[in-house]
């Protein structure tokens, strides 16, 4: 008998259960149709729904029950005992909870649970959320690089020490780079694992979620930022970070040689080709287009999805 391994909404996960205590945790409501399970020689996790079919008793007749998903429990039964309400089925156990909740919302529709119905943001839509991200990564980048900067001539000024040092010139690009690197991981890490979602998901629309539709963890937020370093997208990014860095300091010696024009133009360089450059060598996202739920490579790694709110 197969041994059932299951999660929570916090991604937790728990078993083993057999057969018979699958299913009497979907008849508890302690998993639904949409909890990822998971047992020997199955891939990957997969939503309940996806598998339910294996558990329960056949037809007189041997073909598979006729399966539906209550649309308020989300609880999976036989099609032949729920109740139905417009094009939706209710479970009969839930049945007075979702009248309940009619009389205090006033709702009329209800959609059909039955078909997945899982919905993923697009392709445009996430490339939209990551130039928005991108825009307030680089502001918050560029922030601490000024204030690195500030303290770094400060000390160096008061001290009477040259800036031409090569050694304080490796401190100083040492620590542009960890600036660059922990400011977009505190970022995406903190924004994922307290908001399912960063300022440009936020914008778009989107959350992300792991298969089941449940929250990230700042633990699987972390390895969904790991998922992208250092050989995939934040790796290639060492580039841009590097070539704003550069305009910076042709920026530093616009302001000792009085040179305005040279200044906006090195302004102007160091915030709109690091950008660009960062778009096309962050080609991993660009599966996302032709992946049919819409994931980037880390999103696979990570196992997370990136869904409508």
């Amino acid at each position: 008998m197969a041994e059932w391994y299951y999660t929570d909404q916090w991604g937790r996960q728990y078993g083993p259960v057999d057969d018979s205590g699958i299913l009497e945790l979907n008849d508890n409501r302690v998993i639904n149709a949409n909890t990822a399970v998971w047992r020997e020689n199955m891939q990957r996790w997969e939503p309940f729904r996806t598998v339910a079919a294996d558990l329960f008793e056949s037809n007189e007749d041997g073909t598979p029950a006729d399966l539906a998903v209550c649309a308020h429990s989300a609880m999976i039964q036989p099609r032949g005992e729920m109740i139905p309400y417009g094009d939706a089925l209710i479970a009969v156990d839930a049945k007075k909870e979702f009248v309940q909740s009619l009389m205090e919302t006033g709702r009329t529709m209800v959609t059909d649970a039955t078909e997945s119905g899982t919905r993923y943001r697009g392709f445009w839509w996430r490339f939209l959320g990551i130039l928005l991200d991108e825009t307030v990564k680089y502001a918050l980048m560029a922030v601490l690089s000024i204030a690195l900067f500030a303290v770094f001539f400060g000390v160096t000024t008061y001290f009477g020490v040259s800036t031409e040092d090569e050694a304080l010139a490796g401190i100083l690009l040492a620590g542009l780079i960890f600036i660059a690197y922990a400011s977009g991981a505190l970022y995406e890490i903190l924004m994922v694992g307290k908001y399912q979602g960063t300022l440009g998901k936020m914008v778009i629309g989107a959350k992300i979620v792991q298969p089941d539709d449940s929250r990230v963890s700042y633990k699987r937020s972390l390895g969904r930022w790991l998922a992208k370093v250092p050989i995939f997208v934040e790796g290639v990014k060492i580039l841009p970070y590097l070539m704003f860095v550069f305009f910076i300091g042709m920026v530093s010696s616009g302001l000792q040689s009085d040179n305005s024009a040279f200044i906006i133009a090195s302004w102007f360089l160091a915030f709109t080709l690091p950008a660009i450059l960062t778009i096309v060598l962050s080609s991993v996202f660009w599966m996302a287009a032709f992946d049919s739920e819409k994931r980037a490579l880390h999103d696979r790694i990570a196992s997370t999805r990136v869904v409508p709110k």
